[in-house]
């Protein structure tokens, strides 16, 4: 998970709890594998009520009392990030 607080940014995959709330009208990014959040949608939505909504929408957006709650599946990620290179395609970070 990673919490976007403007200049601030926080990884973390335990205290859930604890930590979740933090990211309240900040941008928060929720790791997926296949569709699934690595976090229980239970506790996700004690926080964020409704927001598992972002898993159907098509920009695996949903946004909760200000806070944009964003699905990202790492492995897509990594996949399309291998196809880039099987292209010969440099990433940004690799032209700089």
């Amino acid at each position: 998970m990673l919490v976007d607080g403007g200049l601030r940014k926080s990884a973390f995959n335990t205290d859930y709890n604890e930590l979740l709330p933090l990211a309240q009208g900040n941008i928060l990014l929720v790791e997926t594998h296949r569709g699934i959040p690595i976090v229980s949608i239970a506790v996700l939505e004690a926080i964020y009520p409704n927001a598992s909504s972002g898993l159907k929408a098509p920009n695996s957006l949903a946004e909760v009392e200000g806070t944009r709650i964003l699905f990202v599946d790492f492995a897509k990620l990594s996949s399309m990030l291998d196809v880039l290179d099987e292209c010969g395609l440099e990433t940004k970070s690799e032209q700089e």
